[in-house]
Parts: C-alpha cells; sequence; structure tokens
C-alpha cells in the first residue's frame, strides 16, 4: 500500500507541474507591461490654439495667451537670431501653480491662428517653407529655437510642434512684402500677350490652368488667361488646387490615365514650381507659371 501511494502521489506532482506548464504555453515569459500613454486635445483663447500631447503633459497647462504687438513681450525680428524677417505670431503657454516646466515629448500644434502674414507668405509661393519656432529664455534674455511649424492649407492658421512651452515665438525667414504688380490695364495687355506667345510656342488644344490663390489678382488673373485662350480657339479648364504638392499628384494620376492636357498654366499656386518638372517632362508637356512682378506667363518646363 506504501508503495501504490507514494506512486500515485508522483503521478499527481507531475500532473499538476505539467498543467501549469501548458497554462503558459504559447504566452512565453510573462513581461511587465508599461501604461500606454493617453493623447488629448486642448483648445485655448477661444479656439485660436488647439495644443495636443499626452493627458499628463497637457494636464500642467493652465491656459495660452496670444501675444498682441506692441506688448512687451512681443519680441523684434533683431531680438532673434537666425535672418527673421518678420514676426507671424507670439503666444505664452501658462503653466498651473507649482509646475515649472511641461517636459519632452513635443506638444503638436494643431492649429494656431496666423492671420493675414499667412496670407502675404502663401500669396508669394512661400506657403512650403518652414517656420521656425522661438522660445524666449529669460535668463540669458534670448531667443533660440523650440520647434518648427508650417502654414495648413488654409494659410491663416499653423501646425506644428514645440520642445518645450514657454512665451514662443512663430517666425518668418522669408520676405512678406506684397510682389508689386502691374495696372490691372497693363495686366489684362500682358496676360493676352503670354497667351498668343504659349499658343505660338506649343501649338496646344487643350490648356488646364490652375490658380492657388483667391488674392487679388489672381482670380483676374485666371479669367483673363481663360478668355484668352478660348477667344483664340484653345479649349482651357481651370480649378482652385491651392498647392503645388496637390498638382503634382493630380498631374501624375491624369497622366498615367491619358487624360493631360497639352499645357499646364499656375497661377498663385504656392510651393516650388520646379518640383513639377520630372512630370512635365516625363509626360512631353510644358509649364507656365504667373510671375506675379511682370505680369506675364513664364515658360518652367520643358
Amino acid at each position: 500500500m506504501k508503495t501504490s501511494y507514494g506512486f500515485t502521489s508522483v503521478l499527481v506532482i507531475a500532473l499538476l507541474m505539467a498543467l501549469a506548464q501548458c497554462s503558459c504555453c504559447g504566452n512565453g515569459p510573462a513581461t511587465p507591461t508599461s501604461p500606454t500613454t493617453k493623447i488629448t486635445t486642448r483648445s485655448f483663447s477661444g479656439g485660436n490654439v488647439t495644443l495636443k500631447g499626452d493627458e499628463e503633459q497637457l494636464n500642467k497647462i493652465a491656459d495660452v495667451e496670444l501675444i498682441p504687438e506692441g506688448d512687451a513681450r512681443y519680441p523684434k525680428p533683431q531680438d532673434i537670431s537666425g535672418n527673421v524677417t518678420d514676426i507671424l505670431r507670439v503666444f505664452e503657454i501658462k503653466l498651473k501653480p507649482g509646475v515649472k516646466s511641461v517636459a519632452p515629448p513635443t506638444i503638436t500644434i494643431k492649429d494656431i491662428h496666423i492671420g493675414q502674414k499667412g496670407v502675404q507668405l502663401k500669396n508669394q509661393g512661400l506657403a512650403n517653407r518652414d517656420l521656425p519656432i522661438h522660445r524666449f529664455e529669460p535668463s540669458t534674455k534670448t531667443w533660440p529655437q523650440a520647434g518648427v511649424a508650417k502654414l495648413k492649407t488654409d494659410p491663416e492658421w499653423a501646425d506644428g510642434e514645440i520642445w518645450s512651452a514657454s512665451l514662443l515665438a512663430i517666425v518668418s525667414t522669408a520676405p512678406v512684402g506684397v510682389p508689386t504688380q502691374p495696372p490691372l490695364e497693363d495686366l489684362e495687355a500682358r496676360v493676352y500677350e503670354s497667351v498668343k506667345q504659349i499658343i505660338a510656342n506649343e501649338d496646344p488644344t487643350t490648356v488646364f490652368i490652375v490658380w492657388g490663390s483667391e488674392a487679388s489678382p489672381y482670380g483676374e488673373v485666371t479669367e483673363l488667361t481663360r478668355a484668352s485662350f478660348e477667344e483664340q480657339g484653345v479649349e482651357a479648364a481651370q480649378e482652385f488646387i491651392p498647392d503645388v504638392s496637390i498638382v503634382r499628384e493630380r498631374l501624375a494620376v491624369a497622366g498615367d490615365a491619358g487624360e493631360l492636357p497639352d499645357c499646364i498654366v499656375l497661377i498663385g499656386v504656392s510651393g516650388n514650381a520646379d518640383s513639377l518638372q520630372d512630370t512635365i517632362v516625363e509626360f512631353k508637356r510644358s509649364l507656365y507659371v504667373y510671375n506675379e512682378e511682370s505680369g506675364y506667363l513664364e515658360k518652367r518646363a520643358p
């Protein structure tokens, strides 16, 4: 009986050990799990600033104040290094009492109102440029860079990232002056002359006119261009597309489908038109871009 009881006990113990091992099969050794970061957004200053980050970060922020020009906290371009030509927006992120800083990771600016200065940048074709964000450092009275932003499709607004919360300035390192425009009566003659030259050079049957800004005089130029082509027997389609990157995608799709017009004309579209060069050459088309200062449509490719 002793031998039978001992043998039975050994079997029971072995069975229990096997079951314990099987319960872990396929799972591997247990690993500690770290809590996932909860991402959230908060809107400030009447909806003119929206910040996105982990919940713990944003809970340390009490408010965001948009600083008006003329305020003592509003810097001048020469206060900030890096060839700054204009201050687009200054805002102060105010922390809750007892909070000394908001540490990394970065905080995303989903929306920040830039206003007319952003429209001026877009009208100059500079909407694709980085807009550095600088932070005021009280101990040294300097403005080191603390992030970067870009204009949105609606150029009165920008998106970006900041590396720490503080008094911040979104700046431009490109001129924002509105280009000198020829008088409207001269503009009409120059557009007509440009269209006549395009027809002589390219002999197109179809033209695609892309206009990217509703600011004056881009709408007027677009209509003058379309009418000039139609008067001279060339079919002209027009569409509002604000950015060159979107134009490039549209042209590539139309080219692959065999539906690309003979000639493409850009009027007031943001971004670097040279980025269309490969697409234009690949599909053996021509590209003309409106020059704001001269009032003429100038050939850019091939």
